[in-house]
């Protein structure tokens, strides 16, 4: 008698979630850096996550996607940006049985030194209102 085969579950990753931002800063006059980072697929069925692919649009919200890296942590440094430019990301979860669903786009702005920081504007809206001063 031969035994019976048994076989695991041979299923791709699920999908990641909170796909976020954690830094955006500027690397030069015209270029910028985004941070990203995610959280792993909450079911693990299959073969565990090996790396994530890391999708990016040509800018201008095109949708049109392509593969910017990989990573083996749920984290990503996109260093090839043009300051002020919006980007949309997508990111993917690969184990050995192949790549699981993208995940939503986030669309994110890299830094610009161009832009004045919210926290500074109040500070100097405060200055100008000691001063008795008001813009028009």
């Amino acid at each position: 008698l031969s035994m019976p085969l048994t076989t695991g579950c041979f299923l791709r990753p699920g999908s990641i979630s909170n796909l976020r931002e954690v830094a955006s800063y500027q690397l030069s006059e015209d270029r910028a850096a985004l941070a990203l980072a995610w959280d792993a697929p909450a079911n693990s069925v299959g073969a565990d996550t090996a790396y994530y692919n890391v999708y990016r649009d040509q800018g201008l919200r095109q949708a049109l996607f392509r593969l910017i890296g990989t990573t083996q942590t749920p984290f990503f440094n996109d260093t090839d940006l043009d300051a002020g430019r919006a980007y949309g990301y997508q990111v993917a979860a690969v184990n050995a049985f192949g790549e699981g669903p993208v995940s939503d786009v986030l669309f994110l702005q890299a830094a610009d030194s161009s832009a004045i920081p919210q926290t500074e504007l109040s500070r100097l809206s405060g200055l100008l209102s000691r001063a008795n001063v008001q813009l028009v």
